[in-house]
């Protein structure tokens, strides 16, 4: 059934896309992905309904993402901005009018207000609960993977992160630095203490043997994350610079350099280069229709931070790491 709705999904974008009819695509795709999640999630309810307490947990789980994920979606329009994320509160973009508690309940108040303002009617975008959704659905993947402790506190976070910079940089291509800055600090102490660095699945083995004497799981944890920061800034730092030479033009900004250092102190060295390659793949996969149907595509700008949010999680949700491929003796 899933396999099926993702075809059928598939297919109609392409139809979609065919005819240029952005508007199509944007609430065809979104509708479509929800329902498919949906019916993946109500296949495994027998299992739920089985133990009480974990269909509870479930349940609080998803509800508390599903609320994040209405604050991801006030710091998505209000951040490139300028505004606060505190005060005012929620309001109708077009009359100006607060939302009133009862009317903001996530991805349900969408459906009850039929995607209408309840006061001046005018309609607004399936994407703020889509994206409910989608961060309420990522707190449950990441609870089914890794249960209820540390490491899912900070992986939620880092993957609340990665919407925010995914839509952001979509509607604005722009990285923040309120958001790079606090986060890179913030990914170097998370993977600090629940990290799980092993030295012998690392390419650092190769090039720092003496880390193999440092038997501090923290220590190694931090080498970890501050060497992962240091690929990511020279990996896209040399980049820009080979754009700015040779093509004399920006082929990566500097939100792209500071995301690719909040990548690696979360993810640390191997799994960061793992994600950098893994977004570049995405990236080509992306631009090479468009580059053939459109010819002057290439000279347009390309949000290569979707990209690397995008890869950032897959690496994270199946722990790819480039580098386990090999074994050391």
């Amino acid at each position: 059934m899933m396999l099926l709705c993702l075809k059928r999904r598939i297919f109609i974008v392409f139809y979609a896309y065919r005819y240029e009819n952005k508007l199509l695509i944007k609430v065809i795709f979104f509708k479509s992905l929800i329902i498919s999640v949906m019916i993946n999630i109500l296949t495994n309810l027998k299992v739920f309904f089985a133990d009480p307490y974990l269909l509870l947990s479930n349940i609080y789980i998803f509800v508390f993402g599903a609320l994040i994920g209405s604050f991801l979606n006030v710091c998505i329009y209000r951040l490139p901005i300028g505004r606060s994320i505190v005060i005012p509160s929620s309001a109708c973009t077009s009359c100006g009018q607060p939302v009133k508690w009862f009317m903001n309940i996530p991805v349900i108040s969408y459906f009850i207000l039929r995607g209408r303002c309840d006061t001046c009617f005018s309609s607004f975008s399936i994407r703020y609960a889509a994206i409910e959704f989608l961060n309420a659905v990522i707190y449950l993947l990441l609870f089914w993977k890794l249960g209820f402790g540390l490491e899912f506190i900070g992986w939620a976070i880092f993957s609340s992160c990665l919407i925010i910079i995914f839509f952001v940089d979509y509607d604005h291509w722009l990285i923040l630095d309120s958001i790079t800055f606090p986060m890179t600090i913030f990914g170097m102490v998370f993977h600090t203490f629940a990290g799980k660095f092993s030295f012998y699945d690392s390419f650092l083995f190769l090039l720092l043997p003496t880390f193999e004497k440092t038997e501090n799981q923290f220590v190694l944890n931090f080498l970890d994350s501050l060497s992962g920061m240091l690929l990511g800034y020279l990996f896209f730092a040399l980049i820009a610079f080979w754009g700015a030479v040779f093509f004399k033009q920006e082929a990566m900004g500097g939100g792209d350099i500071k995301f690719a250092v909040l990548i690696g102190a979360f993810l640390g060295c191997d799994k960061a280069f793992t994600a950098f390659l893994l977004s570049f793949f995405i990236g080509f996969v992306f631009v090479i229709p468009l580059l053939l149907k459109h010819k002057n595509f290439s000279k347009k700008p390309v949000p290569f931070g979707t990209f690397m949010a995008i890869a950032a999680f897959i690496v994270i949700f199946f722990e790819l790491n480039f580098f386990s491929l090999y074994s050391y003796p």
